[in-house]
């Protein structure tokens, strides 16, 4: 057989297997990172969201998202709405119009937002290629393809010492009618939580339990309180 036809099949097929192989690395890495996650009795979390465009090729901060665990208690704060949730009851915290929403006696309580940074396992399903580009300074990196779809790429990188996810980054076609986002960065950044009842707290300076149900506190009478 032809040296030239042998290296058409052989190359491929070696593609093939690599990509393989970092694919079943990838979804070891995405495993680990779940179990690492969910383990986390107490965390607080910075999320800072970069986009880059025509206009802001340097890249510009659109928002921060702040998260905070203590047992089973959780804060999430993210683009000026805070949701806390205390044991079974949650309450949305909208500034934009001065409105507290209270879920009270929730039979599950709701897990904290924005804590997972996307659907990982679902891009890992209908990624095309994957390459795997190492491990540099404890921090290992895989670049997921896509031939379909407005993201046509997407960077994922891990942290080899906490097993959690550092930052991914996502690559937008050309032309996308969506958004004139050309990339769009999110960091992780973890840090150890030292507080104690902070999230209860948190939920105490807007709604007091008595014994008629819920009231606003004083310093948010202003606010409307709905109850469900």
């Amino acid at each position: 057989m032809n040296k030239r036809v042998v290296h058409r099949i052989i190359f491929p097929a070696f593609l093939f297997l690599l990509n393989s192989v970092y694919a079943q690395d990838l979804r070891k890495d995405l495993l680990s990172y779940f179990k690492a996650f969910n383990e986390m009795s107490s965390y607080a979390i910075d999320v800072s969201l970069v986009e880059y465009d025509s206009l802001h090729l340097g890249g510009r901060n659109v928002t921060t998202a702040h998260l905070k665990k203590e047992g089973p208690n959780t804060y999430t704060n993210f683009m000026g709405q805070e949701t806390i949730v205390v044991a079974k009851d949650e309450i949305v915290v909208d500034h934009s119009s001065n409105l507290i929403i209270l879920y009270s006696n929730l039979k599950v309580a709701q897990p904290p937002q924005y804590t997972i940074p996307m659907d990982t396992f679902r891009l890992y399903k209908f990624m095309d290629t994957l390459i795997y580009r190492g491990s540099v300074n404890g921090l290992k990196t895989y670049h997921l393809n896509f031939t379909k779809g407005n993201i046509k790429a997407v960077d994922i990188v891990f942290s080899e010492d906490s097993k959690l996810i550092s930052w991914y980054t996502e690559y937008f076609a050309e032309g996308n009618e969506e958004t004139s986002v050309i990339k769009r960065e999110t960091k992780i950044k973890y840090k150890e939580y030292k507080g104690t009842n902070e999230i209860v707290n948190d939920f105490k300076k807007y709604v007091i339990k008595t014994t008629n149900g819920y009231e606003l506190t004083e310093k948010y009478k202003k606010y409307e309180l709905e109850v469900f």
